[in-house]
């Protein structure tokens, strides 16, 4: 049993090691000297908790964009139901994490772009620079999102967004 419990893991792109440039790193071996669980168990099964968590905003996300409870159920049984989802949260633990922030991202530009509540917008730089710390190298689909959802602010001629972020 002694290669259940190694300082890699795989992932995605190749290993995870113990020199993996992420703040997560600091955090995990924070969880582990708080909990005592082994790092390699917080990596392996912290995913079960990223996947619920995924569930909900991907639900969010979607009920926020179609204003419909039934379909945003439907998409997000779909999408967790999906064998890509569940052999990709199995394996990788900081982009999952990264994804969040992502969804996050999404889903403060959709609110305020229904409300015009302002509190929505203070989620988008804590968003990116959670991106930017967890998973540095997923920041360009943040950068895209951002500059995605400006354009649309600029099409639809809501410069008020524009001057108060510059």
């Amino acid at each position: 049993s002694q290669h259940f419990y190694t300082n890699s893991i795989e992932g995605y792109n190749g290993e995870i090691t113990l020199s993996y440039k992420s703040i997560l790193r600091s955090n995990i071996y924070l969880l582990n000297l708080i909990s005592g669980i082994d790092i390699y168990l917080i990596f392996r099964y912290g995913s079960i908790l990223l996947r619920i968590l995924f569930l909900l905003f991907v639900y969010i996300l979607i009920n926020t964009i179609t204003q419909n409870k039934k379909i945003a159920a439907l998409v997000s049984v779909l999408i967790f139901s999906s064998y890509y989802f569940v052999w990709r949260s199995y394996i990788t633990f900081p982009e999952n994490l990264s994804i969040l922030f992502h969804l996050i991202l999404l889903i403060s530009f959709e609110k305020y772009k229904r409300t015009k509540v302002k509190e929505f917008l203070f989620l988008i730089p804590l968003s990116i620079l959670g991106v930017l710390l967890i998973h540095p190298k997923s920041i360009f689909y943040s950068i895209f999102i951002f500059i995605a959802y400006l354009s649309f602010f600029v099409i639809k001629k809501d410069y008020a967004i524009l001057k108060k972020s510059i």
